[in-house]
């Protein structure tokens, strides 16, 4: 037996952003890139010649085609040779194409896709999930608390906090 879920709603979740913008402010750089990998030196340089080309103009395919990875990296994130190429002041900027660099046995091709400034605020869509669950999670602890406060009122007994968990979760 539940007590149901608390109801979140999407002004709820843009509020608690506006209010704790600051939690959501980058502490270091970071990049947004797809990134390829091969074992073939030619094959990574084929890569980085379609993204240079007009195909790239559907990343989508491209990433397919040759099983890319988009991803997000803060500075440090990457391999050292990767990270001081791609956060240097050189490189560190929209739409380069870096590569091959060779790590372990593997050559890697990195798109930029989108730089983010230490400082800058992440957006709303990236932690919107997060701020959801941690208000659900807030709401579901204030509702225990206040169930087991009742209780305390009416039963002058030993209240199982384990089992008062389990019937609301």
């Amino acid at each position: 037996m539940g007590l149901g879920d608390p109801s979140i709603m999407e002004d709820d979740v843009k509020k608690y952003y506006t209010d704790n913008k600051d939690e959501y402010k980058r502490k270091s750089k970071e990049v947004l890139v797809s990134y390829f990998s091969s074992k073939d030196r030619s094959e990574a340089l084929k890569i980085k010649k379609e993204l240079k080309k007009g195909t790239a103009q559907n990343p989508s395919k491209t990433l397919s085609k040759y099983g890319g990875i988009r991803k997000t990296f803060s500075f440090g994130g990457l391999p050292p040779k990767i990270n001081d190429s791609v956060f240097s002041k050189k490189y560190f900027k929209n739409g380069n194409i870096l590569g091959p660099y060779s790590v372990g046995n593997n050559y890697y091709i990195i798109k930029i896709e989108k730089v983010f400034q230490k400082g800058s605020y992440i957006d709303i869509d990236f932690v919107f999930d997060e701020i959801y669950q941690r208000l659900i999670n807030k709401a579901n602890a204030l509702r225990y608390r206040e169930l087991v406060d009742s209780l305390w009122h009416i039963f002058p007994v030993n209240i199982d906090s384990q089992k008062i968990m389990g019937l609301i979760n």
